[in-house]
């Protein structure tokens, strides 16, 4: 815990000093510039050195005599060593703290804390690190996505597929198709979702194959995620899946017609 307190106390920090503008509460006192460098270069080898807690130490100290001190990215630093550091843990507390620091500071600098979960074989890790990805869409956070397709676990590569699907990355499509192929097939209606989601061309048209899937749940799923996204394209795959005796696929086929207020389904209605 004493990990989480410093990455928090740091990170939160440093935000703050970002956003420090002249008219801040601080005295504007002068400090000899040689003697700032100097102070400034000590904190910077001991970060680099390793030596986190004595920075730590040491920087509250200089703080008294120089509030400056923390505008001058020697927090930043601090920060991101902390979180380097704690990812070299064997303690698996330790890498989940350093994660939600990772989400705190919003640092892309700190990403391969994320890897480093990734490569782990931990699906509590794997599924924190995909939290914090969430928070970031860079082209990099993208391709750590891609990576975490590769994971052991399902769950984790559910989760990542989703994410891609969100973002409509190129590849999503892809990952999501063969994703399906693998997957036992009591999951496999959670697909349509995934499809609807991502709305290319592509998922369009394996979102029509799930309408007609051999498999009841998979096509009432795909019916409510049709209505979910506002697809009212499907209506006329749905007008034909509402003739069929199945009463869940039904439902499904009547909360779509209540969604889209379509008038021509009341023969529909009354027949269900």
């Amino acid at each position: 815990m004493r990990l989480l307190f410093l990455i928090l106390a740091v990170l939160s920090t440093s935000c703050a000093s970002k956003s420090y503008t002249a008219t801040d509460d601080l005295p504007v006192i002068p400090v000899k510039k040689s003697a700032e460098e100097a102070r400034r270069a000590h904190m910077f080898y001991l970060i680099q050195s390793g030596k986190v807690e004595e920075a730590i130490d040491q920087l509250l100290v200089a703080k008294k005599e120089d509030p400056y001190l923390f505008h001058s990215g020697v927090l930043e630093e601090l920060g991101l060593a902390i979180l380097q550091q704690g990812a070299r843990s064997q303690s698996t507390e330790d890498v989940v703290n350093c994660l939600y620091g990772v989400s705190i500071a919003l640092e892309t600098r700190a990403l391969p804390v994320i890897d480093k979960a990734f490569v782990s074989d931990a699906p509590e890790l794997q599924r924190t690190a995909l939290s914090v990805l969430a928070t970031l869409n860079t082209d990099q956070a993208n391709a750590m996505l891609e990576e975490a397709m590769k994971s052991d676990y399902v769950m984790v590569r559910l989760e990542a597929a989703y994410l891609l699907a969100q973002r409509r990355a190129h590849s999503a499509f892809a990952h999501i198709d063969t994703l399906m192929l693998k997957v036992p097939s009591e999951i496999r209606p959670l697909f349509a979702e995934l499809f609807a989601l991502e709305g290319s061309g592509q998922s369009t048209l394996a979102l029509r194959r799930l309408l007609f899937d051999q498999e009841t749940d998979v096509r009432a799923e795909a019916v409510l995620a049709v209505t979910h996204h506002h697809r009212d394209d499907f209506l006329p795959e749905i007008h034909r899946l509402a003739q069929e005796p199945s009463s869940i696929q039904q439902e499904a086929c009547s909360y779509a017609f209540g969604v889209f207020c379509d008038e021509r389904a009341a023969a529909s209605l009354q027949q269900i």
